[in-house]
């Protein structure tokens, strides 16, 4: 006997079958919300304050995760300068000037012309030499004495050769003419006082005729020539000076 399957009719959708398939699909949405939401949570907290930035990537668990460095520069904050009359001016510091450094410079000779002529005549005759050296110097003959007059009277010639003021520890022709007569007279200390030089022609061996000479002298390094001439056995001046402390002061001629 063959029975025969009754095929069932399709039934009619109905208001409640469209209301369950709403309320299925608002709940599926709402699954995925809640997972979306959970995956986002972590990479927004990587940002800090402020909206979500969607430029992170992001390739799983197991992936670092690099915030972007924000490189703009923040505005200044301008503040109304509350200006007063008390208000301290800012005084800039003045500059020192600068101090030229002196170009050193060769030395300037102050030897008188004539003086290493009859230095080195005294130091061939074996002259002494001090703060004070007196050396008188010719070429003649004659026999010319030196004459020192100093302070407290005292008076330094061929028959005083040492004294208080000095020494006259040369003294050529007295006895024989020589090829470079000269007397000489120093003091290794310059006594303060009144200095006077004086020249005599003690005796004449070139028939009458003027004797030239030169006087030297040398106080505290300051050197002065003297030139003159004699022709009578009298006492001539040449040179005055004044000694007080370490200054030597000049006055008179020949």
């Amino acid at each position: 006997m063959i029975r025969r399957r009754r095929r069932r009719l399709a039934r009619p959708l109905r208001w409640g079958d469209l209301r369950d398939a709403l309320w299925c699909s608002a709940g599926l949405h709402a699954v995925g919300l809640f997972a979306l939401t959970l995956l986002i949570l972590p990479r927004s907290s990587l940002v800090g304050f402020g909206p979500l930035d969607t430029t992170i990537g992001w390739a799983g668990d197991d992936t670092e995760l690099v915030a972007p460095i924000d490189t703009t520069v923040a505005e200044p904050i301008e503040h109304e300068s509350d200006q007063s009359d008390d208000t301290v001016p800012v005084v800039e510091p003045t500059p020192k000037p600068q101090t030229e450094v002196p170009v050193p410079r060769e030395p300037v000779s102050t030897e008188p012309s004539g003086w290493s002529e009859l230095q080195g005549r005294r130091a061939r005759a074996g002259g002494g030499s001090g703060e004070l050296t007196i050396t008188l110097g010719w070429d003649t003959d004659c026999d010319v004495d030196l004459h020192v007059r100093g302070p407290h009277g005292v008076h330094g010639y061929y028959r005083q050769r040492e004294t208080a003021i000095g020494l006259l520890d040369i003294d050529c022709n007295s006895r024989f003419p020589v090829a470079e007569p000269l007397e000489n007279f120093f003091a290794a200390r310059a006594i303060p006082g009144t200095y006077v030089i004086q020249v005599q022609r003690y005796r004449s061996r070139n028939g009458g005729q003027p004797v030239q000479f030169t006087v030297g002298v040398s106080v505290f390094g300051e050197r002065r020539l003297f030139t003159g001439e004699l022709d009578t056995e009298r006492e001539i001046t040449v040179a005055t000076f004044r000694v007080a402390g370490h200054h030597v002061t000049w006055s008179g001629s020949p």
